[in-house]
């Protein structure tokens, strides 16, 4: 499969370049003196041929891509026994360490902390990229930042090289 992907991505390439090479011509660019008809009609016809092998190239990946996803269909994703079959409601506590402290006021989850301090948007989030999914804001983005500031400069400090 990734091989043929590497052949359509090189298909691609040398359309892109035969356009480039026609558009230069076309435009009288500095690669171009005055072209004679017979170059162009060449490259014409190039462009032609790669077009046809991408159209053959894209159906061979389309058809390795369904092979593919029917073959991990067919991976168990096997749980252990005694996970209950079904959603959050069907969840059971297993085991409880130590006893709930109290704190002496209500204690609120993450949830309402972080929509409180103003420092998640689940709303926006939501219209974008689907429910249960959030937008850091604020203090929580900087903090986000921070860490992941302090993780690469730890990561450099071992000999790692920085990639984006």
């Amino acid at each position: 499969y990734l091989a043929r992907v590497q052949e359509l991505t090189d298909l691609q390439q040398d359309r892109n370049a035969n356009a480039r090479k026609l558009k230069a011509k076309a435009k009288g660019g500095p690669a171009s003196a005055p072209v004679p008809p017979v170059d162009r009609s060449a490259l014409v016809q190039e462009g032609k041929d790669i077009k046809a092998r991408i159209a053959t190239m894209e159906a061979k990946v389309l058809e390795l891509e369904a092979a593919l996803q029917r073959e991990g269909r067919e991976i168990p994703n096997r749980m252990h026994p005694d996970v209950p079959l079904g959603g959050e409601e069907c969840s059971r506590v297993v085991q409880t360490v130590g006893a709930p402290r109290d704190f002496g006021f209500p204690v609120r989850d993450h949830l309402e902390l972080g929509r409180r301090l103003d420092l998640v948007d689940f709303e926006a989030a939501g219209e974008v990229s689907g429910s249960k999914f959030y937008y850091l804001r604020n203090e929580a983005a900087l903090l986000e930042l921070a860490l992941v500031s302090y993780g690469m400069s730890k990561a450099v400090a071992r000999g790692f090289t920085p990639v984006a």
